[in-house]
């Protein structure tokens, strides 16, 4: 038997086609992977649209998957021929490895004024499936009013129950007035991963934000998304800037 998830599948698949009565009418089993952009908490989170092995490209169609399993964005699974022309998804394996998801922002996003409320950010968010460990590097440029010492601060949505730490580099608070001539002082710590850290930020000058860590889901899975927002009110806004950069990188 061949090692690995790609193996057992391949093996699973084999022992159903030589289990079957042999006809003109056969159909293969074939090997696919979810669609990454698969909303596992969608309408259609029971019907997903998947790669097949040796194939590009997403299909248009979505395709119904047997209960109890239920399709996350990224998994390897098992499909069977249904009816005349279509495919049934019978499962996956956990152990399953997703490819590199980058994401690289397109447009700046701004907060709203004189609010502190986190917000979603719009474009650097990917899916996670569950049971996975997750190399997670964000690279960003953050502005903002240097309003008591700092007005930007960053955040993530998980999954629930997912565990992880993620590190920080940034400009400390305090520091917002030397970001323009690139001598603000540094901050350097850890903190998990829904936590909002803190950073200067200058009015007019972008500054740079890097963290990065290890996300590790549980039972479920879903989006990881980075959220931002004012550390303190102000009439000026703070901003995610453009070009800004998620890479996420299963492991596991």
């Amino acid at each position: 038997m061949r090692q690995g998830p790609d193996g057992l599948l391949t093996t699973i698949a084999g022992y159903v086609d030589a289990s079957r009565q042999s006809s003109s009418a056969d159909r293969p089993n074939r090997l696919a992977t979810v669609d990454y952009a698969h909303d596992p908490e969608g309408p259609w989170a029971r019907s997903p649209r998947v790669v097949f092995d040796g194939e590009s490209r997403v299909t248009v169609r979505r395709w119904p998957a047997l209960a109890p399993y239920r399709p996350q964005p990224g998994d390897r699974v098992l499909m069977l021929p249904a009816g005349g022309r279509g495919y049934v998804i019978v499962g996956t394996l956990d152990e399953a490895v997703s490819d590199v998801q980058v994401v690289v922002k397109g447009e700046h996003q701004q907060t709203p004024a004189s609010s502190t409320a986190l917000v979603d950010d719009q474009e650097l968010y990917v899916p996670v499936a569950a049971r996975a460990t997750y190399r997670v590097l964000l690279a960003c440029g953050v502005r903002g009013a240097n309003t008591g010492g700092g007005n930007v601060k960053v955040a993530w949505s998980v999954p629930s129950g997912a565990q992880g730490v993620r590190w920080v580099l940034g400009p400390g608070l305090g520091s917002g007035g030397s970001i323009a001539g690139g001598t603000a002082m540094m901050q350097t710590v850890g903190a998990p991963w829904t936590a909002e850290r803190d950073y200067a930020s200058e009015t007019g000058n972008s500054a740079s934000v890097v963290e990065h860590g290890v996300l590790r889901t549980v039972a479920e899975g879903g989006w990881l998304r980075v959220r931002f927002g004012q550390r303190a009110s102000s009439a000026t806004v703070s901003e995610m800037r453009a070009d800004s950069l998620l890479e996420v990188r299963r492991v596991r």
